[in-house]
């Protein structure tokens, strides 16, 4: 029962309006590196990574996991007019 109230907490803190907020900043990051040629999650991690010096250790962690995991390509990859 511990486990489960450990788990309850952990949704609590990243569900808060700040991580949420944050999410949705590095949804955009994401986006913005996802449409550049060449560039996936693990080089916008890194380019993105100096932004996280002044946070939190629990927000950098949730913003760059959203950056890292953002896959604009899959989205594009049906998209009309490729033939295919």
């Amino acid at each position: 029962m511990e486990a489960f109230g450990l788990l309850m907490h952990g949704f609590a803190v990243l569900l808060t309006w700040k991580t949420l907020a944050l999410m949705m900043v590095g949804l955009v990051l994401g986006i913005f590196v996802g449409v550049l040629p060449g560039l996936g999650g693990p080089n916008g991690v890194a380019i993105l990574l100096p932004l996280t010096f002044t946070m939190d250790p629990t927000s950098a962690i949730v913003m760059l996991c959203v950056v890292g995991r953002n896959h604009l390509r899959r989205l594009s990859d049906g998209a009309a007019g490729q033939g295919r």
